[in-house]
């Protein structure tokens, strides 16, 4: 019998963990109205900038740190998008890049907007 992550994992990670957060669909469903999520928020997530790791280069590479927050896919009942907007404590960000992990998790990689 599968093992289902997002229900033994996820969920429990959200319990310990999650924040209030306001998802805006601006790309994803336009015209639709922002709505509650609860996520991981992590506001310097240290992450390796994809062109020098797909690279070839035998560099040591560099990485930066960025906001994120992990949500449940289910939570959202939509696919995201770059350029929706997620606001975290009165702060509103961008999401820049969007990673799944397969199991019912998705980390949103997020820029502050001026």
């Amino acid at each position: 019998m599968p093992v289902d992550l997002d229900a033994l994992v996820n969920v429990a990670v959200l319990d310990q963990f999650a924040v209030p957060a306001t998802y805006q669909p601006l790309v994803s469903l336009p015209g639709a109205p922002a709505f509650s999520i609860q996520g991981v928020f992590d506001a310097d997530h240290e992450i390796v900038l994809e062109e020098v790791a797909a690279s070839e280069m035998k560099a040591a590479g560099h990485s930066t740190t960025v906001p994120v927050i992990g949500v449940r896919t289910a939570d959202l009942g939509l696919t995201p998008k770059q350029g929706d907007r997620v606001t975290v404590a009165g702060v509103v960000h961008q999401i820049r890049d969007i990673h799944p992990d397969g199991d019912g998790w998705v980390d949103l990689i997020l820029q502050r907007r001026r």
